[in-house]
């Protein structure tokens, strides 16, 4: 393999990897016949971090679209009870910025060429990094039937986290037994 494939190999692995994609766990009780479900209750609390009314509400919302477009019913006296918990953590990175210019000597080294390797900038990206677990009980049985669990991370105005929630429960909710109708 020349050098010319061995960065072109190297280069799309290093853009790959860097793409962010959202891991889902999910984990189902096979004895369940999750057809037998008419309706649902979202719990009114969302459980763990303190997150904003306005998200609470669109977490509710979304997760309600789901489970409607798979036929269910929203009721007060629901067959299965929604459960939603919240872990986040505030993350950063920091991204260094070397000068690498050539030049002709310097006050350490006053004659020849050398390269500068000094740090020109350094900067710092804040994120939160979320993962939503998704609790689905049978009421009646008051036993857990379905459970999934995804991580991402958040950042960047209101519209874009809601659409990486949307996407985020979206993928959560694929891995549901049961199939959108």
């Amino acid at each position: 393999m020349n050098l010319k494939n061995l960065l072109l190999a190297l280069t799309t692995i290093l853009i790959l990897s860097g793409c962010s994609s959202t891991k889902v766990i999910s984990n189902a009780d096979h004895t369940v016949d999750f057809s037998s479900y008419q309706s649902f209750l979202i719990m009114e609390r969302l459980e763990s971090e303190k997150i904003k009314p306005e998200a609470k509400k669109y977490i509710g919302k979304v997760i309600a679209e789901e489970l409607k477009e798979r036929g269910l019913k929203q009721n007060l006296s629901p067959d299965i009870i929604v459960k939603v918990m919240i872990i986040s953590k505030e993350k950063q990175t920091a991204l260094i910025t070397r000068n690498n210019d050539f030049y002709w000597g310097s006050e350490y080294y006053p004659y020849g060429w050398g390269i500068g390797t000094n740090v020109n900038k350094v900067s710092y990206d804040t994120y939160t990094d979320g993962t939503m677990i998704i609790d689905v009980i049978d009421r009646e049985k008051k036993q857990l039937i379905w459970q999934g669990i995804s991580s991402d991370a958040f950042k960047g105005s209101t519209q874009k986290k809601q659409s990486k929630i949307k996407k985020m429960i979206s993928n959560i909710f694929k891995e549901y037994p049961l199939e959108k109708k």
